[in-house]
């Protein structure tokens, strides 16, 4: 027995011998689901490839639980409303992923219009 977490939005499940048929989420149509559809994982799983780190030095009575990376430097600035650097990254990086996503879409459109014209011309691809 397991319980399953979707790896998608992150809910946790009651244990069980197999995981849902179905995030109840991720059902609705506004949630994204990758390629790869309907995954799930196990919290053995996450902390193999996650970690959160914990301090408490300020403060005894304090406990700040911090999520390691550029991600959780942002997610902790939103939750402290105080945007900083962190948040900057975020920005940059959501424009490089889509000026990457750009350039795949204009190989494509590229390499699909070259086909297109040898076909048209004769040629053998």
């Amino acid at each position: 027995m397991f319980y399953p977490i979707c790896v998608t939005c992150g809910v946790q499940y009651p244990a069980a011998e197999e995981p849902p048929a179905a995030c109840l989420i991720c059902q609705d149509e506004r949630q994204y689901i990758g390629w790869e559809g309907q995954q799930w994982t196990t919290l053995a799983a996450l902390q193999a490839g996650h970690h959160n780190i914990i301090k408490n030095e300020e403060n005894k009575n304090k406990f700040p639980l911090i999520m390691g990376g550029l991600l959780g430097a942002a997610q902790y600035e939103k939750l402290a409303d105080n945007p900083g650097r962190a948040m900057d990254g975020m920005k940059v990086q959501l424009w490089a992923h889509i000026v990457i996503i750009l350039f795949i879409i204009m190989g494509n459109v590229g390499f699909f219009a070259s086909r297109r014209r040898e076909k048209r011309e004769g040629g053998s691809l």
